[in-house]
């Protein structure tokens, strides 16, 4: 935008000015001028105020007159009408510089699938500058997002970048959209008791999953994931709460229940007030370890779904699948048969899906 700046001139000089120092540094009247090239005093003195173009007729008078050539009027015509046109769109061209600045650090076409943003400069800008933490349009800095600062990622960072930070990006401002009940973190059992019911029943389980988060003071919300990001959650601070925010990739109950409350093990264990920590969860190599905070993260919402010595002994006499088996542990642990069969499945690498065993996130 500075560039363009740079080439606007404050005010556009019409040519009819210079006409008038000509013939008053030759010592000549309008009235005579106007004489010699047969045109009225009134209509020449509408050239010299700037009311009348000079055309290619009256460029050429002016030449056999005044011996400039024509092509100098001309040119300065089109200059002034060019500068004219510079200054009336300024503050558009202004606003589609800082469009492109910015949409080189997010991903336009998601922002708009999203209904976001329209795709008219001035009408998106403000909220462009909001989404890439700029909210300040005299400021033409832009920036990228600094990703890995903040930013813990449960996979190695192989994806679209520019795809991620807007998918966050998005995911914070909507989360500041959201009013939700103070938070209090000493009702983390409670909270994980009363959750584990909901993906128990399965029955509605995202809008009771809301109402409960929210009263409990989290904010939780759902946003598409972007392209080339296979992102599964996300879990920050927000004004005065914790949010989660969830893509839902996979319409099953057992990665529902167990992404959510890998976010909530951040929540619990690794985001503080007023925080600028954002622990995002996409997917990952399987032979690639998790770091020690998402180490952390896997395994309390593991054994919040299961007792950790009722799960070692389950396992040691589970030698071979059984359904009625994986049915009556979940019942033991409050917790739904296919929470059961992907922990199990996590741990031997068969993921292929049981007979009798309903996955679907209802």
């Amino acid at each position: 935008m500075k560039k363009y700046e740079n080439l606007t001139p404050a005010y556009a000089i019409h040519p009819g000015e210079m006409l008038l120092d000509e013939i008053e540094a030759r010592g000549m009247s309008q009235a005579e001028l106007g004489k010699l090239i047969g045109y009225k005093r009134s209509q020449l003195n509408e050239v010299i105020k700037g009311k009348r173009a000079i055309n290619a007729n009256l460029a050429l008078l002016l030449e056999a007159v005044l011996e400039i050539p024509a092509d100098f009027w001309l040119k300065a015509q089109n200059e002034y009408e060019l500068d004219l046109a510079k200054i009336e769109a300024k503050p558009q061209i202004s606003f589609i510089e800082e469009y492109k600045s910015i949409s080189a650090h997010l991903d336009i076409k998601y922002l708009k699938k999203q209904h976001l943003i329209s795709g008219n400069p001035e009408e998106d800008i403000a909220l462009l500058y909001e989404l890439i933490g700029n909210d300040d349009l005299n400021d033409n800095h832009v920036e990228e997002p600094a990703l890995a600062e903040h930013y813990r990622l449960s996979g190695k960072l192989q994806h679209d970048i520019v795809s991620l930070n807007t998918w966050t990006a998005v995911a914070k401002y909507q989360a500041k959209q959201v009013e939700v009940s103070p938070f209090d973190k000493s009702l983390e059992d409670d909270l994980i008791f009363n959750l584990k019911s909901i993906f128990q029943e399965n029955k509605r389980v995202l809008e009771r999953t809301k109402e409960l988060l929210t009263e409990y003071g989290i904010k939780f919300l759902f946003q598409e994931k972007a392209e080339k990001v296979p992102v599964d959650g996300m879990a920050f601070w927000s004004v005065h709460n914790p949010a989660i925010v969830m893509t839902l990739r996979h319409q099953r109950i057992d990665n529902f229940a167990f992404t959510l409350l890998h976010e909530l093990g951040h929540v619990f264990k690794h985001i503080q007030q007023d925080s600028m920590d954002q622990f995002i969860d996409v997917e990952k190599n399987p032979t690639e370890k998790s770091n020690q905070i998402e180490h952390e993260a896997n395994e309390y919402a593991k054994f919040q779904l299961v007792d950790r010595n009722d799960w070692s002994d389950f396992m040691e006499r589970t030698f071979k699948f059984n359904v009625d088996a994986f049915r009556l542990f979940a019942k033991e642990q409050g917790i739904h048969p296919a929470s059961a069969y992907g922990l199990y499945s996590h741990e031997t690498g068969n993921y292929r899906k049981p007979r009798g065993i309903d996955f679907k996130l209802q």
